[in-house]
């Protein structure tokens, strides 16, 4: 499923260069591609957490966020029409209209942060996405949430409460999990529940 050529096209689009974090975005993208191959995600799902912000991410500058879309149609080829359009909505997509499909029970839309747009989605696309986010979720470090406070992280694990039905068991199980530990290495001072 993984090949050499999707780690070389990775590594020219900036996945291998050291990052502000402590390890380099490639071990990210291939940690979440591994979680959601762990919960036996479809092949295309996995491809896509492979690539799932190499256009970018919602909390990055707009410069950042668009650089490498000019190689969507490599990554395309690469990796295939279904991964990709996964990839790229993901990287374009804001978490809170995310969420926002939660309440719905049908008409879903994503918000396109680079063509300022919103997106119609399927359902079964929006299951991706929240999947997707899930498994980023899980396979990032507990240290990339010391800056938030308890009230975040409670209003966030409500969110996902609120999803629960657009993700499979075991992703749900792991993202409450991930709560529970984040809630459990709480810096003092910074209280785990509102």
């Amino acid at each position: 499923m993984v090949t050499a050529e999707m780690f070389a096209l990775l590594d020219r689009l900036g996945a291998t260069e050291p990052a502000r974090g402590a390890r380099p975005l490639l071990d990210h993208l291939d940690g979440t591609r591994a979680v959601l191959a762990a919960w036996g995600s479809p092949a295309e799902l996995c491809l896509a957490g492979l690539f799932h912000s190499v256009y970018g991410a919602e909390g990055c500058a707009a410069r950042a966020r668009d650089a490498n879309l000019e190689w969507r149609g490599e990554v395309r080829a690469v990796i295939g029409l279904a991964a990709e359009e996964l990839a790229y909505l993901y990287s374009a997509l804001e978490r809170r209209h995310l969420f926002g499909n939660a309440v719905r029970s049908g008409d879903y839309a994503v918000n396109d942060l680079f063509a300022k747009v919103e997106v119609p989605v399927s359902e079964t696309t929006l299951r991706s996405l929240f999947e997707l986010d899930a498994a980023n979720f899980v396979e990032g470090p507990l240290t990339r949430f010391d800056e938030f406070d308890g009230e975040f992280l409670a209003r966030y694990r409500s969110l996902w409460e609120a999803a629960q039905r657009f993700v499979t068991r075991q992703a749900y199980a792991a993202v409450i999990a991930r709560f529970d530990a984040l809630a459990e290495q709480r810096p003092a001072g910074k209280p785990a529940t509102a």
